[in-house]
């Protein structure tokens, strides 16, 4: 996990992998999330990605995990 400091909190920043685990889904469940516009990712390039935990919290917190498909 990576902590970017912005003023008097630290963010966490997740790759796909660590995100999915943390949720116990696929990686592939979180891109069509993201690709949905369900879960807000950080995607410089197609291939770096990264999620703030604070945005992981939201998402489950929102209840959009329980309309994906079986894992």
């Amino acid at each position: 996990m990576s902590h970017i400091n912005g003023g008097n909190q630290a963010a966490v920043y997740l790759n796909k992998r660590q995100a999915a685990q943390l949720l116990g889904c696929t990686t592939r469940f979180l891109e069509r999330a993201v690709a949905q516009g369900r879960l807000r990712a950080l995607r410089p390039t197609a291939k770096f990605w990264r999620v703030r935990q604070s945005d992981l919290e939201k998402f489950l917190e929102s209840g959009s995990t329980t309309t994906g498909g079986g894992q």
